[in-house]
């Protein structure tokens, strides 16, 4: 029925044309129905251009169909989907050009494909259409994150950086008569533009990020340096003399260091600059009467020293690994989790880190990850120094050959605690006299590099941790191969650490058991798998609170629907199971799964809408549901689904297989409990989550299904943050040495800050909590699916408004909710997220604001105004 709004149109048409729609909307769902969704959308498409002035009523049915062929084509890895959607979009845009919904969701699959340019496209087009479309204004700006990642704000706004820069830049220019520099990775041009202010005769920049190669362009010529610097779009080993630069560099600069120093290639890349592109270096004073040069090749930095400390953070740990090897009765002892976020070579070519604001969690496969980064300044719960910083490793990048360090060290233990990591840190040496620090002990913009252990493991002072340092041309790597005490010497302990037991927070535990980590067990004969999971999503699976009240909840949902469905049945022996090649099976009625609408025997049908490696739909198989699927969980995480599911003789009991709205028929089996997660780690709503949600009650839940949450209520603050605004946008010219890159880079401004932890930002509330909107997720329908409100909030304390921060609230069963929100509870894994004005709001105590918050499209936004009276 979804897609035949053309239908509607009849009554209006003369005889022909009636007859005319009546077949083309035919054609179009017999094209659907056998799954050929080109052929549908075409048939839509001609019928609208034959019949314009019935658009809006053949537009649901044609957004329908594009929805359908846009899920079924993957352009990543075929050239043929990709020339399909191609010609799609094109005549989309042709016919469609006006409609907001149509550019939106081609936008939308080229941000899924990574076709950034087409889908910033389509996104401002469509919000040229409507400026209000919630969709496209949230892809937009997670568009934005993805083109200028946030950091490029944070070191752009570092002043100790970009002066500590700007005079290692000046010394090395002046020892060169007709300076000709390399600025490698320029970003936005900044020491490019140095080097040119410190009388560089000759100044080429390279970087490989289009968005940041045009931007850079752009900001050289508004600070009146066009045709003093070389732009050019390319990875620096790709760059040939002459083709590129004329002749050799006297200077080459760059900043290509990540957390753990080498993880963008800067050595791989200074030694290419070395060989191919900088003058070289003069061994002796003798050869320079042989050369006849007087200088030599510099770079800067010129090296770097890496040093270390053993930490105790309970954030690390909760990240790092699974902590608990029971779960509410569920059993994890046949599985050992590493948290990582670095996508498997063989997936994309490239080791590297996900993007936190990537759709494709999970789809790619991930594998051990040697460190993660954290400001430890702001880590949640603080840290520990359980030893001394010790030097590691010393790099030299003026050295051609750029040697790879290596060493072993014992750190004396100095503080009773746990090993959770080896934090590291380092200088980077711009020269002899200038380096840049990036220890957490410094207010800079750097984050600092873990170790995590995968083992927890006791420390006291008298104990000795034995180091082993080295490194790849790419990867910083730092071990812990021994304990040693008294002379005596210990490798590291194989068992997992004993932490206090956890009290039970649900009033059901008798029924469900507890949530505790046992004791060290005795080492296994067997080694448990290791499954690879992204970080935050170990830090809900150690989320004890969470995990509870969502497993009572599940449980006495399903206990319910089992009472219901028992009504008037003989016997509990007469329920049907599920075949868990299908959904429809045996028992009550032409042999499918579901409720039995005449008062026999009936299944209970649960369906787990939970991202990430959920553990919900499994613990519904444990607590009384004939059949789960679990229907948002990525392929990657369904062999650690199916190992812990088989470990606790359910696996015949549950689906892992994607839901896909498109295919589903009337015929289709209702829900008894639907498990959804509608707001993630990162503290915002998922993805079309809630249209999701209201699409299949429209369809296939029954009166009395029960949806997990039932409710969600968003609370709000006004907040000042210094802090928070400096990683959003460039604060003017001063930081950056008075050269306007701000007017440029800003286009680019985070309005919409995710996974921000307000336990730890700091920040200053500049008005009361407030309840902004509520949403019954049990009752939602499609249209219309908006939800809204205003309110006035009145100003507590004097200042600027930087943005409002917002979390959620989550009602469960029998009065239970989960609050998202700052230190809500001890174990959280939730962070928050916050709407940044474009200015800063200056108030004073007692000025009335109005804050308008809106859901639409599966999306929040909110805004703050001023009243006239502020």
């Amino acid at each position: 029925a979804r897609y035949s709004g053309a239908h509607s149109t009849l009554g209006v048409m003369d005889k022909a044309a009636r007859a005319q729609v009546k077949r083309a909307a035919e054609t179009a769902l017999r094209c659907l129905s056998q799954g050929l969704h080109v052929e549908a959308l075409y048939g839509l498409l001609q019928l609208t251009r034959d019949h314009p002035e019935h658009v809006r009523a053949i537009k649901q049915g044609f957004l329908s169909s594009l929805a359908a062929f846009l899920d079924s084509i993957n352009c990543g890895d075929s050239e043929a989907d990709l020339q399909r959607f191609s010609r799609v979009a094109q005549d989309v845009c042709e016919v469609y050009s006006h409609d907001e919904a149509a550019l939106t969701m081609l936008g939308v699959k080229c941000l899924d494909e990574g076709l950034v340019a087409q889908a910033q496209f389509f996104l401002e087009a469509a919000l040229r259409v409507d400026p209000d479309c919630l969709g496209a204004k949230e892809n937009l700006r997670a568009l934005y994150d993805r083109m200028v990642m946030r950091w490029h704000f944070l070191m752009l706004n570092d002043l100790s950086r970009n002066m500590a820069y700007a005079n290692a830049v000046d010394r090395a220019v002046s020892r060169s008569p007709n300076c000709s520099v390399l600025d490698i990775g320029s970003g936005t041009g900044i020491l490019s533009m140095m080097a040119v202010r410190s009388g560089a005769k000759m100044v080429s920049a390279c970087d490989f990020n289009e968005t940041l190669f045009s931007l850079s362009r752009d900001i050289v010529a508004a600070n009146g340096l066009e045709g003093q610097v070389n732009i050019i779009h390319a990875l620096s080993t790709s760059l040939t003399i002459p083709r590129d630069i004329p002749n050799r560099v006297d200077l080459v600069v760059t900043e290509i260091v990540d957390a753990g120093l080498l993880g963008e290639h800067i050595v791989p890349t200074l030694r290419h600059a070395w060989k191919e592109l900088l003058l070289p270096r003069i061994p002796h004073p003798a050869a320079v009467e042989t050369s006849g040069c007087g200088h030599e090749g510099q770079v800067i930095p010129r090296g770097a020293t890496v040093y270390a400390v053993a930490i105790e953070c309970a954030e690390i740990r909760r990240q790092s690994r699974l902590l608990f090897s029971r779960v509410c009765g569920l059993d994890l002892s046949s599985v050992q989790i590493e948290g990582s976020d670095k996508i498997s070579d063989d997936a994309n070519g490239t080791a590297a880190p996900l993007p936190l604001d990537t759709r494709h969690h999970g789809v790619f496969p991930l594998v051990h990850e040697p460190y993660t980064c954290e400001r430890l300044a702001q880590v949640r719960g603080g840290y520990l120094p359980l030893t001394g910083v010790h030097r590691i490793l010393e790099f030299n990048f003026s050295d051609p050959e750029i040697p790879l360090p290596e060493s072993d060290t014992e750190l004396a233990v100095t503080s009773l605690g746990q090993l959770d990591a080896i934090a590291t840190w380092f200088d980077l040496h711009l020269d002899e006299e200038v380096c840049i620090s990036t220890s957490p002990l410094w207010d800079i913009s750097w984050e600092q590099a873990l170790f995590p252990m995968q083992r927890g493991m006791a420390v006291a002072p008298g104990n000795h941790l034995c180091l082993h340092s080295s490194c790849s041309d790419i990867l910083l790597d730092v071990r812990l191969i021994g304990v040693a005490s008294n002379t005596k010497t210990t490798p590291p302990p194989s068992v997992p650490f004993s932490f206090p037991r956890v009290d039970t927070l649900c009033q059901t535990k008798s029924a469900l058991g507890s949530m505790r980590e046992d004791p060290p067990p005795t080492p296994p004969t067997t080694t448990p798998p290791v499954f690879y999971i992204e970080r935050h999503e170990v830090c809900r699976l150690n989320d004890v609170l969470y995990m509870e009240r969502y497993f009572c909840s599940i449980q006495e949902a399903i206990l319910t629907a089992r009472k219901e469905a028992w009504s008037g049945s003989e016997s509990e022996e007469e329920m049907v199971c599920a075949d868990m090649n299908g959904l429809c099976i045996g028992g009550g009625g032409e042999g499918q799964l579901g409720r039995s609408d005449e008062g026999g025997v009936a299944n209970c049908l649960v369906l787990d809408l939970t991202h990430g490696p959920s553990l919900f739909g499994i613990a519904a198989a444990m607590k009384g549901a004939d059949f789960v699927q679990v229907g948002r969980s990525p392929p990657t995480y369904h062999s650690f689904q199916t190992c812990v599911a088989e470990n606790n003789g359910v696996l015949d009991h549950i689906a892992l297989s994607r839901l896909e709205l498109s295919s589903l028929t009337p015929s289709h089996p209702v829900w008894d409990v639907v498990v959804s997660d509608v707001v993630g780690p990162q503290g915002t709503l998922r993805p079309g989550i809630l249209d999701e949600l209201a699409y299949l009650r429209s369809q296939f839940f029954h009166s009395s299904t029960e949806v997990l949450p039932s409710k969600m209520t968003v609370h709000a603050v006004c907040i000042s943050s210094p802090t928070l605004k400096a990683q959003s946008c460039v604060l003017g010219t001063i930081p950056t040495l008075g050269f306007d890159i701000a007017s440029f880079i800003n286009r680019y401004q985070v309005s919409h800050f995710v996974d921000v932890d307000l336990s730890t930002l700091p920040h200053e509330k500049m008005s009361n909590t407030f309840e902004l909107l509520t949403i019954n997720l049990g009752t939602l329908r499609i249209k219309p699916l908006q939800a809204e409100a205003e309110i006035c909030v009145t100003v507590e304390t004097s200042g600027s408004i930087t943005g409002i921060a917002y979390w959620f609230e989550l009602a469960l069963r029998d009065n239970r909710t989960i609050s998202t929100g700052p230190a809500a509870y001890e174990g959280s894994h939730w962070h928050q997220a916050a709407f940044l004005l474009c200015e800063d709001l200056t108030v004073i105590r007692g000025n009335q604001l109005l804050v308008r918050g809106v859901v639409r499209d599966s999306c929040l936004d909110i805004s703050l105004r001023a009243t006239s009276r502020t």
